[in-house]
């Protein structure tokens, strides 16, 4: 699937935009990455919240091998089959996924604004 077909696809639940990462494609809306294209996979944000749902969905959660030789989990979950055509359900599986991308953002802000600044240097 192609940048123009991710976001043909996504119509459903409104515009978003693509981004080239890591050899996959991020899906971003309202300057958030919820979802990814990953080996021809499509993968939603997950968090603490939402991981119960994907998971009584059967939805696999996206892992792959670290250095050590261990599987690094990924708070990705692959996309529910069901969502594949049914636009509501997409509609609903995306919303899940950005919501869930904006806690994470707002959790980062915060963490971001309690790390003391560094000093000026002097000249």
């Amino acid at each position: 699937m192609d940048e123009t077909s991710l976001c043909e696809f996504f119509g459903p639940f409104g515009p978003v935009s693509i981004r080239k990462m890591f050899g996959a494609h991020g899906v971003y809306a309202d300057g958030l990455c919820f979802a990814c294209l990953i080996r021809g996979d499509i993968y939603m944000k997950g968090d603490a919240l939402t991981a119960p749902v994907f998971e009584a969905a059967g939805c696999a959660r996206f892992t792959y091998d670290g250095h050590s030789g261990t599987g690094v989990k990924m708070p990705y979950w692959a996309l529910a089959i069901s969502a594949y055509g049914d636009p509501q359900e997409l509609k609903r599986w995306c919303a899940m996924a950005l919501e869930a991308a904006r806690r994470q953002a707002a959790k980062k802000a915060v963490a971001t604004a309690r790390k003391p600044k560094k000093a000026a240097a002097l000249p």
